[in-house]
C-alpha cells in the first residue's frame, strides 16, 4: 500500500534492482544514507536503517543467499531523524483520538517511542494540527476514517519531505 501511494506520503524508494542499477550509474550518492524493509511480515533480518548504499547492496545480497526474493526487498532513502518534529502513533477509541508520541526525540521512530507520551482527546487534536500541514492532517483524517481499527504510524518535519511534498511520512496503518 506504502508503495502505491495509498498511505499518503512516504520517502523515495526503489526495489533491490533498481536501487542497483542507479548505484552502478552513480546516480546515488556514496554519501547518502538508504534504509531497508521487506514485504515479509515482521522480519527483522530485513530491517536496516541509516547505512550507506555499498553496505545496503552487501547486505541485499546476504540476504537473497539466505532466501530473500528480490523483489522482496525495499530500499527507502532514510528519513532525516535529526530534524523530526514529532513521531505518533494515533488511533481513535471508542470515545476519543488517542496518541503515543515523542517530540523532537533526534532519533528513529523505534527509539522515539520508548520515551513516549501518551494523550487524548482535544489534547492529542490540537498536537496533531500543531504539527501537520493540511495535507497530512487530511491524510490523516482519510486513514483514520478509513481503517477505523487500525493504528496509523507518523513523523513529522519543520520542511516538506517525500515524494508528495508534505511535512508529515505515513510510515504504516496496521490493527492493534
Amino acid at each position: 500500500m506504502s508503495r502505491m501511494l495509498q498511505l499518503g506520503n512516504r520517502l523515495e524508494q526503489w526495489s533491490y534492482d533498481d536501487f542497483n542499477l542507479l548505484y552502478q550509474d552513480m546516480l546515488i550518492s556514496t554519501r547518502q544514507r538508504v534504509s531497508l524493509r521487506t514485504t515479509r511480515i515482521a522480519s527483522i533480518e530485513g530491517q536496516r536503517y541509516r547505512i550507506s548504499p555499498e553496505r545496503m547492496l552487501r547486505l541485499c545480497d546476504s540476504l537473497i543467499a539466505k532466501g530473500f526474493k528480490r523483489d522482496e526487498l525495499l530500499i527507502d532513502e532514510s528519513a532525516p531523524d535529526y530534524a523530526v518534529v514529532l513521531q505518533a502513533e494515533i488511533m481513535r477509541t471508542e470515545r476519543f483520538l488517542y496518541a503515543r508520541c515523542a517530540l523532537r526525540s533526534g532519533v528513529g521512530m523505534r527509539e522515539a517511542l520508548l520515551n513516549s507520551k501518551h494523550i487524548e482527546g482535544i489534547r492529542a487534536m490540537l498536537l496533531l494540527r500543531q504539527h501537520l500541514d493540511t495535507e497530512s492532517m487530511d491524510t490523516l483524517e482519510r486513514l483514520l476514517t478509513e481503517y477505523p481499527d487500525s493504528v496509523v504510524e507518523l513523523s513529522t518535519y519543520p520542511f516538506a519531505v517525500g515524494v508528495l511534498g508534505s511535512n508529515t511520512i505515513f510510515w504504516e496503518v496496521r490493527n492493534y
